[in-house]
């Protein structure tokens, strides 16, 4: 975990660096698909704002009574992360409507960006390693092979470290001046870190570059637009699904996580999307480069 790179959190890092990233690749393919690159910048701007707001918005909702009892000063420490996926669903009608207002194609123009969104999500979760959020569940002291061998340990006072010690103590997750002051009644093994847990944040980045990967080549060999976009939606929402399970820091409603449901229903949309897209959607045409 490095949670600070030249006193800059590491969390915000990767999400600029992923943000520019996708601007720079997504500009690159817009003047080759005759699309003023111009263009991307604006939405990638409004999508960055949008999106922030809408996904820390999402995971404070979601853990609600955590941040009632540490105050307002809390929901604003972007620098521990906690952003939800889910919320950045809110740049959807965001995007739509300066679509819609510079009179530009709205599936032809989901299909520029979602070519490059696994992308986001690959520095996204690495800013999560960084940050010690978003961690898996705990690896227990007689595990073997690889699971023991990738598990790992984030240190005092990261996300995980605050939850296991509230654990720990019985009193649901803790302040980090709470922690502090409760410090010498953990077990000795909290004292040195978190407990060893399974890196889910590194197999999400990863599942981002295979989704990334496996678009690129479908790019092109789609017949209408809109479907690249219904595509990796489907994908990115079908490995939430099955990575959610090793997740340790989420809520359950019963069988599954909440964000599970959220996966899986996304993945439907998506797929259903995809099929009906594949039947009614505007076929794609040759394009003419951007001058």
């Amino acid at each position: 975990m490095m949670p600070t790179v030249f006193g800059i959190p590491s969390y915000g890092i990767a999400i600029a660096g992923g943000t520019l990233v996708v601007m720079g690749l997504a500009r690159r393919l817009a003047r080759r698909e005759g699309i003023d690159p111009e263009v991307v910048i604006d939405v990638t701007l409004i999508c960055a704002i949008v999106g922030l707001l809408g996904t820390r918005a999402a995971h404070v909702l979601e853990f609600w009574e955590h941040y009632r009892q540490l105050g307002w000063t809390e929901v604003l420490r972007l620098d521990r992360g906690g952003l939800s996926w889910y919320g950045s669903l809110l740049v959807l009608p965001a995007a739509w409507l300066y679509f819609r207002r510079r009179g530009l194609p709205v599936l032809r123009m989901l299909d520029l960006f979602a070519l490059y969104l696994p992308a986001a999500q690959l520095f996204g979760r690495l800013g999560c390693f960084a940050a010690g959020c978003c961690w898996g569940e705990r690896v227990s002291e007689g595990a073997s092979g690889l699971l023991a061998w990738s598990a790992v340990r984030f240190p005092v006072g990261s996300p995980a470290w605050l939850a296991h010690a509230g654990a720990a103590l019985g009193t649901g997750p803790l302040g980090a001046e709470q922690a502090q002051a409760a410090f010498a009644a953990l077990p000795p093994a909290l004292q040195q870190g978190s407990w060893p847990v399974v890196p889910v944040q590194l197999l999400l980045s990863a599942a981002g570059l295979v989704v990334s990967v496996v678009c690129l080549f479908c790019h092109g060999r789609l017949r209408r637009h809109g479907q690249l976009f219904a595509l990796v939606f489907t994908l990115l929402a079908a490995a939430r699904f099955g990575l959610e399970a090793l997740r340790g820091d989420n809520p359950m409603l019963g069988p599954l996580s909440l964000h599970q449901y959220y996966s899986l229903a996304a993945a439907l949309g998506g797929a259903l999307g995809y099929a009906a897209l594949g039947r009614w959607g505007p076929p794609r045409q040759a394009p003419v480069p951007a001058r």
